[in-house]
This record gives structure tokens, sequence and C-alpha cells, in this order.
């Protein structure tokens, strides 16, 4: 359920995301750019939000991003949606809400963030 607000630049972004693409992901940001997910501390620049989402990537099966709505001001971006994890073991759980920040430096992110209950990734 793609909105048509949301930039095009997010639609590549988390397409590379939906494919665990952590090179076209990390092209994405400033070198020194951070990531944060959840309460996990921040990963700073590109070799760092390199080895933190390859790490998430290898934990899952799968993922997959569905947008609701975008909103800019200044520069930042907001964008609101629900996932959808797939666990190791090809368990697809329900779709979650989650909220992410962008803190723009031109066409780059400088910073992400991510603020989602992921907790029902990592039960049992």
């Amino acid at each position: 359920m793609t909105n048509n607000s949301i930039p095009e630049w997010m639609l590549q972004l988390f397409s590379n995301v939906d494919s665990k693409n952590t090179d076209g992901f990390v092209q994405f940001f400033t070198p020194d750019g951070y990531f944060r997910f959840g309460n996990n501390p921040p990963a700073t620049g590109q070799a760092e939000v390199f080895q933190a989402v390859t790490a998430f990537f290898e934990m899952i099966d799968g993922i997959q991003h569905d947008f609701l709505q975008a909103y800019k001001a200044g520069d930042t971006e907001i964008l609101e949606g629900y996932v959808t994890y797939t666990k190791r073991g090809a368990q697809v759980l329900d779709p979650i809400p989650f909220c992410c920040v962008f803190e723009m430096r031109g066409e780059k992110i400088f910073g992400y963030r991510i603020y989602v209950d992921a907790a029902p990734l990592f039960s049992a």
C-alpha cells in the first residue's frame, strides 16, 4: 500500500532494505552518517552502518515495508508505516507499526532513527 506522497528516494532506500541489499542501503548515507535501530546504540560512519545492517539482515529471513505517510520539516523527513518481518524458519510476524526519522544533508542521510517495537522479532 504505497502512498503517492512517499518521496522517490525513500522508495529506493526501502527497496534496498526489503531486498536485504546492504551495499545499496549504505550508499544513501553521508560518510559520517549514523543509523539507530530502536534503543540500540547508533552505528556511525558507513562502515559501522554496513556492519550493523548486515548483522540484522543475517538474523531474519525477510522484511517488507508498507508506507502510510511521509512528512518533511526543513532538513528532517519522517516516514510512517508497517513492517512485516519473517523470522528464521519462515515464521511471518504480524505487521508492526514503525516511524523513521531522517536528518538529511542535501540528498544524503546524515541521521536515520527507527522507532519500532521489535520485541516480537526477538521473542521465542
